[in-house]
């Protein structure tokens, strides 16, 4: 037998239910945590996390009553085992799962969510790093697979790059902006000579391979992730020589940046990298816990977040891949905490008000702030410095 409830105590629930929503829609300092904290200017705002379809569906008045009276929020329901990397762009993000064997894609627009990689075409084993092109495909790179498999824009099988005999460790895949090459890194192991990147055409044929098996400028060790930047150039987080290195779209070395430490602009411990669209360069730190944000030239501009194990906004137990939209929204995945935590780059305006501890009331337009300086950086992030380790632990990329 049902208890009944009085109508009266449900009422009140429902005012307590609406309430909690009002309080989260004005925003400001109070309700949304934003970095740096003053005097230096707000540059990033906490927006949102995700953790599964219904954190991307619009939640009704008749939901909210519904949920509350039940006792029960749907929105604690986790879709993730373990997310490892995450790729967005034009409200579609794409979260790989090395846990649950799929890849997990929020169209935000539609929202919904789909799952990819279960069918007997496109299989995944344990997917790793994720792309999407400008034509919307999907790329997902399967460590243990050994391939990379690519899906079109709704989630059906097109084709595989890559083999067994050609791959040791698939970690991670980019696509030139015109999408005539795609690019592989491979993690390759301590028992591999495969420590490269593999460039392809469109319809799967190997182009070229650059890198090797070492520490001079152009070698790779447990090489894990690789991204584009506006200029064309590929970016490859050298994760086991600490460091970033930058390549032209044909391979020819560029320049490096970063070294073992546990100082601010340092690597710990390197889990994830994403460029924005102006050439920003975004690196995860598992020791940290946060991640950094370079110029393209090396240079630290800020770091945000810092590890933790209370699951609040900016506290990340132990983050891996990192995304930045063309909207200057940063995705960023906590393995520990089994979430994808959303934050945006602040205009002018939006900045302004939260150094006068004003709300923001409405989202403005207008142009996001530029993390270029015309002096020294200074590092300027979270409100705690990074929990440095007693020794740095060489990345662990696999997912």
């Amino acid at each position: 037998m049902f208890n009944r409830v009085p109508l009266a105590t449900l009422f009140a629930l429902l005012v307590i239910a609406l309430l909690a929503g009002c309080a989260n829609t004005r925003g400001g300092a109070a309700a949304h945590p934003f970095w740096p904290k003053p005097p230096d200017p707000a540059r990033f705002i906490y927006e949102s996390v995700i953790r599964t379809e219904l954190d991307i569906v619009h939640e009704t008045k008749g939901d909210a009553f519904r949920n509350t009276v039940a006792g029960s929020n749907p929105r604690a329901a986790q879709a993730f085992m373990k997310p490892y990397d995450v790729a967005a762009r034009n409200g579609r993000i794409l979260v790989s799962d090395s846990g649950g064997e799929v890849v997990h894609l929020f169209d935000v627009p539609q929202g919904q969510m789909f799952r990819i990689g279960r069918g007997d075409k496109g299989k995944l084993q344990q997917p790793s790093g994720v792309t999407i092109d400008t034509q919307g495909n999907l790329y997902v790179a399967d460590v243990k697979g050994k391939y990379v498999n690519m899906y079109n824009p709704v989630g059906h099988f097109v084709r595989t790059f890559g083999s067994k005999e050609l791959f040791a460790k698939p970690a991670d895949v980019a696509v030139s902006k015109s999408g005539d090459r795609i690019y592989v890194v491979d993690l390759g192991g301590i028992d591999s000579d495969k420590h490269r990147v593999t460039t392809f055409d469109p319809e799967g044929k190997v182009l070229f391979t650059f890198g090797k098996h070492g520490n001079s400028p152009g070698d790779f060790h447990l090489a894990s992730h690789i991204d584009i930047g506006p200029d064309d150039n590929v970016y490859v987080l050298d994760a086991g020589n600490f460091r970033v290195q930058v390549f032209d779209r044909d391979g020819k070395y560029l320049r490096s940046w970063g070294k073992v430490g546990v100082d601010i602009g340092d690597l710990a411990r390197p889990r994830g990298l994403a460029l924005d669209t102006e050439g920003n360069v975004y690196v995860t730190d598992g020791t940290f816990g946060n991640f950094q944000i370079f110029n393209p030239q090396g240079e630290l501009l800020l770091w945000i977040g810092n590890t933790g194990q209370d699951n609040k906004p900016g506290q990340y137990g132990l983050p891996a891949g990192i995304a930045v939209d063309e909207t200057n929204h940063v995705y960023v995945v906590d393995q520990l905490h089994t979430k994808v935590e959303v934050l945006r780059r602040l205009n002018q305006e939006e900045s302004d008000r939260l150094a006068k501890n004003l709300p923001l009331n409405t989202r403005t337009k207008g142009p996001a702030l530029s993390l270029s300086t015309s002096k020294a950086p200074a590092p300027v992030g979270g409100t705690l410095a990074p929990t440095p380790a007693p020794t740095p632990t060489p990345a662990n990329a696999s997912p």
